[in-house]
This record gives C-alpha cells, sequence and structure tokens, in this order.
C-alpha cells in the first residue's frame, strides 16, 4: 500500500515517516506534502492507500483533503494529526469517515495502532471488493443460464412431449412453484427515420435492459428475460406484482426510456399471466401481436384485452 503525510510542517512530516515500519504494514511507497495543493498533486500522480493528513493548515485544512477525496470517489482511508483536541474537529472527522485522530507530537505507538486499525480497513475492502466480483461473476453466468431455459422452453419442439418443467427449471437454477404464472411480456422498438445513427443496437438494448431491470425486479436472481433482434420476451413472475401494477411499472418505463430514447418508438405488448407449459403459446402471441402491429404508436397494449373485443 501506499501512504502520504500531508503537514505544513517539513520536522512533523519526516519525523512520522520515519516511524512507520514499512515491512510491518506491506507500504509500497510513502509520499510526503507541505500542503493541500501538493497532496492533491501527489494523489493525481498516485493511488493513494493511507492519507495522514494535518487538519490546520496555512493554505487549506485537511478537512477540505478529504472533502476533495470524497468528491474524486476515491477509496483512501484517511488518517486526521492535530495538535489540538477540539471537538467539532472530531465530529467532522466522523462526518467525513476518518477512522483515527491522533493528537501531535506524534507517538509512535498511537501511529502504529491508527495504522493497524487502516490495514484492516484495507483488507476489509479488499474483502468486499472481492465480494463484489464473485457476485457479478456469479449473476452474470446464471444470468446466462436462465436465458438458456427460456430459449429452450421456446424452441419449437417443445410442448410435444410431457416436460417436468420444475426439474427442467432447477437444472438450469431457477426454481418453479406448482401452478406458479407468470405475465409474457414483449418491448420492441425502432428507430424512428434517420434518428439515433449515434447508438448501436446493443447501445440500445443495454440502456433498455437496465431500465427494465431497476423497475421490474429487486434483484438479479429474479431477472428473466431473452433479447432478440429488437425485441426484449420478459416472464414476470405474477406473485411479484398485479397485473395493474405491471401495466403501471412499463408505462414509467416508457417515460424514462423517452428521456433518454426519444429516438426510438418504444411498445410494450403484455399477455394475462400464464403457467409455464403456456409460456411459449403466449410468447408467440405477443411477437405475432407486434408483427401484425403496423402503426407501432408506442405505450402498453394488453393483447388479451384486444382478443376480447
Amino acid at each position: 500500500m501506499n501512504i502520504l503525510i500531508v503537514d505544513d510542517e517539513k520536522l512533523e512530516v519526516e519525523v512520522i515517516r520515519r516511524m512507520i515500519d514499512v515491512h510491518k504494514y506491506g507500504v509500497d511507497e510513502i509520499y510526503c506534502a507541505y500542503s493541500l495543493k501538493q497532496a492533491v498533486e501527489v494523489m493525481e500522480l498516485h493511488d493513494i492507500t493511507v492519507l495522514l493528513s494535518d487538519i490546520e493548515m496555512p493554505r487549506g485544512s485537511g478537512h477540505e483533503l478529504v472533502e476533495w477525496i470524497r468528491e474524486q470517489g476515491l477509496d483512501t482511508i484517511p488518517i486526521f494529526l492535530t495538535s489540538h483536541a477540539v471537538f467539532s474537529y472530531a465530529q467532522e472527522a466522523l462526518r467525513l469517515g476518518v477512522i483515527q485522530y491522533i493528537l501531535k507530537p506524534v507517538v509512535k505507538e498511537e501511529l502504529e495502532a491508527a495504522l493497524n486499525a487502516a490495514a484492516e480497513q484495507v483488507r476489509l475492502n479488499e474483502q468486499i471488493e472481492q465480494n463484489r466480483k464473485y457476485a457479478e461473476r456469479w449473476n452474470s453466468s446464471q444470468q446466462i443460464l436462465r436465458k438458456e431455459f427460456w430459449r429452450r422452453l421456446l424452441d419449437s419442439d417443445m410442448g410435444r412431449i410431457p416436460i417436468d418443467y420444475a426439474h427442467m427449471a432447477q437444472t438450469y437454477g431457477l426454481s418453479l412453484k406448482e401452478g406458479e404464472r407468470f405475465f409474457s411480456i414483449l418491448v420492441a422498438w425502432e428507430r424512428k427515420h434517420g434518428k439515433g445513427s449515434a447508438w448501436d443496437d446493443s447501445t440500445i438494448e443495454f440502456a433498455l435492459e437496465n431500465v427494465l431491470s431497476e423497475l421490474l425486479w429487486e434483484s438479479p436472481g429474479e431477472k428473466n428475460l431473452l433479447n432478440e433482434r429488437h425485441r426484449i420476451l420478459i416472464f414476470y413472475r405474477m406473485d411479484t406484482q398485479p397485473e395493474q401494477v405491471v401495466t403501471e411499472k412499463l408505462e414509467l418505463m416508457l417515460q424514462q426510456c423517452r428521456a433518454i430514447l426519444g429516438f426510438c418508438r418504444i411498445t410494450c405488448y403484455v399477455d394475462q399471466p400464464v403457467e409455464i407449459s403456456r409460456i411459449r403459446k403466449s410468447a408467440f402471441a405477443l411477437m405475432q401481436s407486434e408483427d401484425n402491429d403496423v402503426k407501432k404508436s408506442g405505450g402498453v397494449i394488453r393483447i388479451h384485452k384486444l382478443e376480447q373485443r
């Protein structure tokens, strides 16, 4: 890890630098700065793991430096140094997420205690990041399996032989309950004539899928969808939301997409909820409705309502 010491008193910086056991803490480099401006310049050039900064300096405070770090979204762990045990300083340190507050002149034992806490925080942050990456890989692999399940379900040969859908779903990482029903939803889009040339198809589909995911599913593990050319097929568990709420969410999705994809005409086709054995028929009814919809004027179209006319 890299450490940055910031203090306008050069002797103080050198004393602190000599106190740090670089081997004990696995320190790669110790950088020194004597003002807020110099500290910012160092941090713009190097990744700083731990910051040891005086609070009171002639041209910019330690508080301002940590504020800048937070604005930049850096993961630097700050430790404050100060000559005055002022309560307002401690309050501000807590607000900024400063893990330790050391009184000057710095005592080696207190510095080591602060660095031990920082090292533990580094290990925790690394574990959190590792877990996040693992979760992303897991969710990605699960999503691939889910898409394969729905793709197989829509295969032309399916439905001609008896199928244990619950067992089939389990092999793809899905859990199906007896009699569970799903809404089939088709989100179809097309560019308005001569519009949106700066966006390729994959970018448009990515934007649509993100908006849909945020509105429809609370967790990635519930996301059931397939991307086709200019179409996104969605299979939404009925027990998650009633039909009216689903329709309202799709209306909201269209509003949000118009703000970022105003050059596209987006239409949602929704069927009534059906059991898994009838999903294929429902999905193809949606695609047939989209093929027959010459106007494609946008909005949410409930095809079972059309059939009842």
